[in-house]
């Protein structure tokens, strides 16, 4: 005659019972898991977010200055030089070259104006162009004071279109310690000497 167990004093019902306890820990488990997940979501979120915002910012003076390389190809692009003083010399003479060619001087002398225009090709365009992306026009420059008696202030500015992309006032005495800033003020003679003269400049 086979003996039958109440369910409750079974042999295996402890190992049964034990089984059970265990897989109630093991769902426990996963959802305390699926939970911590959920709640991670949005720091997660806000770390990339603050790696993103942390992620260099383009130089737009960079391609600006690049874009000097071919200068003849950016007819909107002007580079403005402003050198000597009115009422000193010969004056002060501002030339804007820009990148179709146009080269026009104006000439201050004494309460009076001139104005010069000239066109350049291309590749004197370009040449320009090499020389100020090879010497970095676009580079903050700063000159400390005092200034010895007859230095002159100069201006370098770098249009597109209307728009002033770079601009800077120093003196022209600097060029004795900067070789970049003298290849510059150089280039720029160079055309102004051809549109005014030897004997006009400075």
């Amino acid at each position: 005659m086979m003996s039958t167990w109440p369910e409750s004093a079974s042999p295996t019902a402890p190992i049964r019972q034990c089984r059970q306890r265990r897989q109630r820990r093991q769902h426990g488990s996963t959802a305390l898991l699926a939970l911590l997940a959920l709640l991670a979501l949005p720091m997660l979120a806000s770390c990339t977010d603050a790696t993103s915002s942390k992620q260099p910012t383009p130089n737009p003076g960079a391609p600006m200055s690049e874009s000097l390389r071919t200068f003849s190809a950016h007819p909107a692009l002007a580079a403005v030089f402003v050198l000597g003083t009115e009422h000193f010399d010969n004056g002060q003479f501002t030339l804007r070259v820009s990148g179709d060619g146009a080269a026009k001087l104006t000439q201050r002398r004494s309460g009076t104006t001139e104005e010069f225009e000239k066109s350049l090709e291309p590749a004197a365009v370009n040449q320009l162009g090499e020389v100020l992306a090879d010497n970095d026009f676009t580079k903050a420059r700063t000159s400390t004071l005092p200034r010895e008696p007859g230095d002159t202030p100069v201006v370098l500015e770098l249009f597109d279109g209307d728009s002033s992309q770079f601009r800077a006032e120093i003196w022209e005495a600097d060029r004795y310690d900067d070789k970049q800033l003298a290849a510059i003020l150089s280039a720029a003679e160079e055309i102004i000497v051809s549109m005014v003269g030897r004997d006009s400049y400075p």
